[in-house]
Parts: C-alpha cells; sequence; structure tokens
C-alpha cells in the first residue's frame, strides 16, 4: 500500500499523542479514574475503525453504521459506572448513551465541577473522543487530499474543553491559565511535529516511486542539508509555541461563564415564591400542626433556603447582578466538602415546594422510590448559599425521600461575640435601607464588634413583640397563640418590605427617645412581627455593620443553649409547621466561619400605649407616628400581591409534567429524524434524479435518459460503470444479469443517432422497459442487498461511471 495512504507509525504515534493531550485537557471537568478509561476506549476504538473502514474500503454509510454501533456497545460498559452496581438500570442507561449527544451538553453546563460518574454524564465526552479520533484517522488514512485536516478535530475538542471546562488550575504551577497553557503549548508542538513527519513521509515516498518508474538514482542531500532542515524545523515549532502561550491565555478567558448564564434553574427559581414571603402560611390553623417532614441523622438546623440579597421589597437569593447571583447546577456524584460528612435521611411529609430541606454544606445527594430518577434529574443546588432546588413535577410532595451527605458550616452562635465585620458584601442596596435603621442604630450607642451585633440583636428581640397574625380574634384565638399560653394576641402587618421593616424601626426609636434612659425594658417594647419582620430587620443591623449576612428560612433540630423566646425546635426529627423559623447567619472576617443568630421576638411583654407625659427628648428625630386603627383582613400580603399572583397565574409550572413529556417525544423524534435523516436525503435525492430524466419534453431525449437511469441502477446494484465502452459493449457485461441490457442500449442508439421521429407511446415503453429491467436485477439480490443498492452512491461518483470491468 502506497506510504501516503498510509503515513508513518511516528505521524500515527504524534496524531494519537496529540488526541491524548485533547483528552487530557478535558480532565477538570470530570476528575474520576473513569475518565481516563472512557478517553483511552474511545482513542483505541476511533483507531480500529477507522483502521477496518481503510483495510476493508467500506463505504461512508458503513462506517458509520459500524461507528454508531460500536459507541452504544462501548458507551454502555465504560460511560455508565452506575450500571454495574445497578444492572436494573440497563434501560435508562441505554437511553442515556444513545441521547447525550444531544442533551449531554446541558447536563455538563447545568452540573457542578467535578462532574464524575453523575448517570451517564461520560456519555458525551465518549462520544465526542470517538467521533474526533474516527475523523482524524479518516482524514489521515483515506482522504488523502485532506489530509492536513487531520489535526483539527483534536483542536476543536480542546477549545471545547476551555468553554466547558474550569478555570480551576490543575497544573502544580502558579501560572495564571497553566492549564490552557500547557495545554496549548504541548497541542501544538505535537501538531508541527506530526505535519513535519508526515511531508517527510510522503517527500520519501514520492522520490521512491520516481526511482522505481525511471530507473535514476537518487542524490542524497549532504550533512549541512540535513542541519539546515533540523533547524528549520525548531524554529517552526519554537514560533508555534510562541502563539500558542499568547493566544491560548485569551482563549481561555473567554470562559465558560458565558454558556453557563442563563440556565433553566434560574429561571424556575425567579418564579418561585420565597419561603420567606410565605412564611406565616405555616402558623394557620390548617399547617400549624401538620408534620412537613421527617429528619434522620445528624445536624443542628435544616435549611430550607438561604437568601442572600435583598431588593426592598423581598430577601431572595437571586440579584439583579448576575455577577452576584446564585448559580443552581446538578450535583453530580459528589461535592467537596471543607470538613468530614454524615448522612441523614428526609421523608416529605405534607410539605410540598420547589425549596428543598438540607442539613449542613450538600456533599451528595440520592433521590429514592418511584420518582427517584425525575427527581434526582430535577434537582439543582447552590453552593453559594447551600440551597437546594428541586424543578421535577413542581417540587416535592408528600411521599418523596432522599439520602443526602453533607457537612456542617457554621459555628456555635455563642462565638458570634467575637467576630469583626468585613464589608465584602451588601445585602442591601443603601438606596433600598430605610433611614430609621440606621438612627436606631445610632441611638444604641454600640460599636461594631460582634459583641456590639449580638447586643443589637438582642434589643430588637426584647423591644418587638411575636405575632403571627393580621385578624386577631380575642373571643377564639388562633392556634399558635393559644399554644404560648396566656398571651396578649396582637394583630400585626405580613410582608418584609423597606417600609414594613422601616416602621418598625421607626417604631422602636421613637419611644427610646420619647422615654427617659433608665426606663423599665417593658416600657420600651413598640413594634410587633414575627421571624419574616425580624430576620430582614436583623439582617439590615448587620449588614449596616459591615458584616457578610444572609436570612435563611428553615426548623432547628436542636438547641446548644436555652433560649425561651425562639420557635421550639422539631420533636424528635419530625418537623411541623410550628416548627418552622427564620434567622440570620453573619460571617467573622478573620476566620470565613458563619454563624447563626435566632431573632424571634419575645412575647411576654406586650406593646403599651404612647406615653402621654414627658418634654421633648434634646435631640428630636422625627419619625412616623403609629396609627392605632382597624385594619381589615386582606385577600393576601399587601406588598406581596404580586410575588402572590405570579405563583398562583403561572400555568406553565401546573403544565410542567406535560411539557416534560412533550420536551421527551420532542427529543425521541429529533434523535429518530437525525438517524433516518441521511437515509431519506439519499431517496429523495435517487428520486428527484429519476423523476427529471422522465419529466423530459422531448421524447428522443426521455430515451437517452431511460439508459442513463438503467445504467445508474445497474452500478448501484455493484455493476461496471461504462468507462469509454460503447452502449452496446456494455449491454454485453450486463446481459448475464438481465437479457433487457441490449434492447435498452439498441433502443437508446436508436434515439441518439437515428432522424426517425420517436412518439411518446415509444418513450413511455422504453421506461417501462426500464422499471422491468431494474425489477430483474432487484430478483437476483437479497433484501439485504436491494437495500444497500437503493442507498448506495456509486452512480454519483464520477470515477464510477468512468471504470472499465466487473467491480463486484
Amino acid at each position: 500500500m502506497k506510504l501516503f495512504l498510509t503515513p508513518s507509525l511516528w505521524a500515527d504515534m504524534l496524531l494519537n499523542a496529540l488526541l491524548a493531550v485533547a483528552a487530557a485537557s478535558a480532565w477538570p471537568i470530570f476528575e474520576t479514574p473513569w475518565y481516563l478509561l472512557v478517553a483511552v476506549t474511545a482513542i483505541v476504538a476511533g483507531n480500529v475503525v477507522a483502521g477496518v473502514s481503510l483495510a476493508r474500503k467500506w463505504q461512508w454509510w458503513h462506517t458509520l453504521l459500524v461507528a454508531c454501533g460500536t459507541y452504544v456497545a462501548l458507551g454502555l460498559l465504560v460511560a455508565s459506572p452506575s450500571l454495574y452496581s445497578q444492572p436494573s438500570r440497563i434501560g435508562a442507561a441505554l437511553m442515556g448513551i444513545v441521547i447525550a449527544p444531544v442533551t449531554g451538553w446541558k447536563n455538563i453546563l447545568t452540573l457542578d465541577m467535578p462532574l464524575g460518574t453523575y448517570q451517564e454524564i461520560l456519555a458525551l465526552p465518549f462520544f465526542l473522543l470517538f467521533t474526533t479520533t474516527l475523523i482524524t484517522f479518516l482524514f489521515a488514512w483515506r482522504l488523502r487530499r485532506w489530509w492536513g485536516w487531520a489535526a483539527v478535530p483534536a483542536w476543536v475538542f480542546i477549545v471545547e474543553s476551555a468553554l466547558l471546562g474550569t478555570r480551576n488550575e490543575w497544573f502544580p504551577f502558579q501560572i495564571p491559565y497553566s492549564a490552557q497553557l500547557i495545554t496549548g503549548v504541548v497541542a501544538t508542538a505535537l501538531t508541527v511535529g506530526w505535519a513535519v513527519w508526515r511531508l517527510a513521509a510522503i517527500r520519501k515516498n514520492s522520490l521512491r516511486s520516481a526511482t522505481t518508474r525511471s530507473g535514476a538514482s537518487v542524490v542524497q542531500r549532504g550533512q549541512a542539508g540535513k542541519g539546515l532542515r533540523r533547524v528549520s524545523g525548531v524554529v517552526i515549532v519554537a514560533l508555534s509555541v510562541v502563539i500558542a502561550a499568547l493566544v491560548t491565555p485569551m482563549m481561555a478567558h473567554s470562559g465558560r461563564t458565558t454558556l453557563r448564564e442563563g440556565t433553566d434553574p434560574e429561571l424556575f427559581a425567579e418564579q418561585q415564591l420565597s419561603p420567606l414571603v410565605s412564611y406565616r402560611q405555616f402558623f394557620d390553623d390548617e399547617h400549624y400542626s401538620q408534620p412537613l417532614f421527617l429528619v434522620d441523622g445528624a445536624g443542628e438546623r435544616v435549611r430550607l433556603a438561604i437568601l442572600d440579597h435583598y431588593d426592598g421589597k423581598t430577601a431572595t437569593l437571586l440579584s439583579a447582578s448576575p455577577a452576584d447571583s446564585s448559580t443552581f447546577v446538578r450535583v453530580p456524584s459528589f461535592l467537596p466538602t471543607s470538613n468530614p460528612s454524615e448522612e441523614t435521611t428526609f421523608e416529605i411529609r405534607d410539605y410540598t415546594g420547589a425549596w428543598v430541606p438540607l442539613v449542613g454544606e450538600l456533599e451528595s445527594i440520592t433521590f429514592t422510590g418511584a420518582n427517584a430518577q425525575s427527581l434526582n434529574d430535577g434537582f439543582f443546588y447552590s453552593r453559594s448559599n447551600a440551597t437546594g432546588l428541586q424543578t421535577a413535577d413542581g417540587g416535592l410532595s408528600e411521599g418523596d425521600r432522599y439520602r443526602i451527605k453533607s457537612a456542617p458550616y457554621t459555628v456555635a452562635q455563642s462565638e458570634v461575640t467575637s467576630f469583626r465585620p468585613s464589608n465584602d458584601h451588601q445585602w442591601a442596596a443603601h438606596d433600598q435601607v430605610p433611614s430609621s435603621v440606621a438612627q436606631w442604630v445610632a441611638a444604641q450607642d454600640l460599636g461594631s464588634d460582634g459583641a456590639s451585633l449580638v447586643e443589637l440583636i438582642s434589643r430588637l428581640r426584647s423591644r418587638g413583640y411575636l405575632s403571627h397574625s393580621l385578624d386577631v380574634n380575642s373571643e377564639e384565638p388562633p392556634v399558635w397563640a393559644a399554644d404560648l399560653g396566656e398571651v396578649i394576641p396582637i394583630p400585626s402587618r405580613p410582608g418584609h418590605s423597606a417600609g414594613r421593616v422601616g416602621t418598625m424601626f421607626s417604631e422602636m426609636l421613637q419611644r427610646q427617645l420619647s422615654l427617659p434612659a433608665n426606663t423599665d425594658p417593658a416600657m420600651l417594647v413598640a413594634t410587633t412581627g414575627d421571624d419574616e419582620q425580624f430576620a430582614v430587620a436583623a439582617a439590615l443591623i448587620a449588614d449596616h455593620l459591615g458584616y457578610d449576612v444572609r436570612v435563611v428560612v428553615g426548623a432547628v433540630l436542636s438547641r446548644e443553649h436555652e433560649d425561651r423566646f425562639t420557635i421550639p425546635p422539631c420533636e424528635d426529627g419530625t418537623c411541623f409547621g410550628r416548627n418552622i423559623s427564620a434567622w440570620i447567619e453573619v460571617r467573622d472576617a478573620a476566620t470565613g466561619a458563619w454563624a447563626p443568630l435566632d431573632v424571634t421576638p419575645q412575647w411576654e411583654m406586650a406593646p403599651l400605649p404612647e406615653p402621654q407625659q414627658g418634654a421633648d427628648p434634646e435631640n428630636y428625630t422625627p419619625v412616623q407616628p403609629k396609627q392605632v386603627e382597624s385594619i381589615p383582613p386582606p385577600a393576601g400580603y399587601p406588598q406581596d400581591t404580586e410575588a402572590l399572583d405570579a405563583s398562583n397565574t403561572s400555568p406553565e409550572l401546573s403544565d410542567q409534567a406535560s411539557a416534560r413529556i412533550w420536551r421527551n417525544i420532542g427529543i425521541g423524534a429529533l434523535i429518530l429524524l437525525l438517524l433516518v435523516l441521511p437515509v431519506i436525503a439519499i431517496l429523495g435525492a435517487k428520486a428527484l434524479r429519476r423523476s427529471s430524466r422522465y419529466r423530459n419534453t422531448d421524447p428522443r431525449k426521455r430515451v437517452v435518459a431511460g439508459w442513463e437511469q438503467f445504467v445508474d441502477e445497474a452500478i448501484d446494484f455493484g455493476l461496471p460503470g461504462p468507462g469509454v465502452s460503447t452502449r452496446s459493449e456494455l449491454a454485453m457485461l450486463y446481459d448475464p444479469y438481465d437479457e433487457k441490457a441490449s434492447y435498452l442500449a439498441n433502443g437508446a442508439d436508436f434515439a441518439a443517432f437515428s432522424s426517425d421521429p420517436i412518439s411518446e407511446a415509444d418513450a413511455k415503453h422504453y421506461w417501462d422497459v426500464v422499471a422491468s429491467a431494474r425489477a430483474t436485477l432487484a430478483g437476483h439480490e437479497a433484501a439485504k442487498k436491494q437495500w444497500r443498492a437503493k442507498l448506495s452512491l456509486r452512480s454519483f461518483k464520477k470515477k464510477n461511471r468512468q471504470e472499465k470491468g466487473m467491480t463486484s
């Protein structure tokens, strides 16, 4: 076999080394030994299929079919590790392997790094590496005119890895973009080296062929010529390396953050009602005593959502600025944690919603039960604020179970006294913070250290009064009020907008300034609310002092110290509506540790009427006077009406199950279309060619076109092309297969050279004979070969219409 069709062993080794570097560029995305097995298997399989295709001279469709079968068979073996521990997943694994080229991109973009062996996530890199290797060696071995394109697929894979991968450095060098830099340099050197070896092999083969044909001897170059070539090669490689060193960091700087922006979880999260907005629903008579979920395992607090932004209307985990907004991604096999993890199991009872109860810093999560597959696929997690989101079927519902491994990430509440502010993160924009917050903090005459923060929160709680309801009937108090004992139920407005919370600070400030300095603490109680309002108020205080702060909605499983004025902890792992609480978490600037602070107001001392005596304070601060009036119960929360309306009028959420079914049907239809599209294209091209020939308006030309149609169909069945043979000579070759060939050849010669007229009936009869001749050719072959002839493209190739002799 000619050398330029089979590159030298050195060239092939360099090409495989380039593919290995391309595979290594994607290592930071997965970081699992299974990826190494996937990469080696894909490269070896691509070499084998390309080599067999060359040796057997397969047509393109034969190579494509073998490649598809190889991908599916090997994909099940190496790209679905969970199949070895769960053989019952064979159906789901097979479907995951088949649709990976279509849906695998979204999985990579919505999973957190490293991806590990999550479901069939390794199917996409296996597909890409296998097809990259196959295309590479098809260019190198079979397409001799285009052999220079053989290195392009590997570079495409490297660019894809840079766009989809991570910016974290995985080489042991403290150099910006060291991973991308070294990958680009090595790949460039290998590409240039391969090109040099390939060109040398082609030149050597050409000289050998010329010597063989002419018998002349070839004068070998001297040592000086060889030295010049070596120096030139070194210079070319050096220049390529320098260019790669300059260009690769710029490519890496374009980053994968652009590809990950605007994914579905963020859009879904924006449509969900914040758990702080719906906080009081847990304390109505219907949900107060209902078990929401069961928790079995370690942990001090269960978190539904961590809200690290405030826009003046609601506390949220999504910021208007994409740079500060939380990103939800799928959880791969595991996530790295800062502390050792422990296992906890959850069982959902009366709780419903998209926010997933979690404990600590998540390492892994596994849903069980009948809906395990859809729940695992629909779970997204934000590592920046340790919040889980369930998008499948509208969220969690009764009967859902899951098991998590998590690590504690907060320190004891008592350690807050040693904290220092950091001023790194602003929880609320300055223009969204009521001025009464700064005025009230200034009136307390305290500092900004941790002890001062704890004291400010303590004063906030002691000067407030617990109330979960807007409408209170003293004769039939709500269940929450009766459960507290002898308390005076006082109505309080829901919501936590800047206006609502600002009024609280104004009320407390006005009461404090209207009384002497050594007043009884009971006289300073001036405002009402519950954890919804007081969590936001406490967060605004911490934010004003410069602490990184966030509001958390969840439930307490156990307390480190007794505090009578707090929402009671869950009972033996069973969390009821009455156990749902809200608190804040603040971070220490020195250690980076987070610590919780409870914010529930006291309920023993009710607010007293405004004092009517006493002189005006020396330093008077104008405040909004408290209005005592009867407020009719509204249909919903006043300032959160838009949020509630949005949640109640979202047909796309209620129809999510139907949308999911239609999406799966669409994906299946797309895959089926991609599989049959080549077949449709070939059959359509042949039908169009036959129709255009048959519709010729000139009977004479239609007869000649009929002969061309017969010859094309014969070529597709494996018979020889015309070459330089006349029609009669070609008919003699076709006669053993179809005796009508001579008749068709004579008819075509008559139409081409005779001056006698040919009628429409004659032309129609001729085409009838062509159809009969084709049926005769098909009758000699089995059904498999008949379909091979229908899908063959030999008749479209010019060389097949010019060759002589039998080809099959």
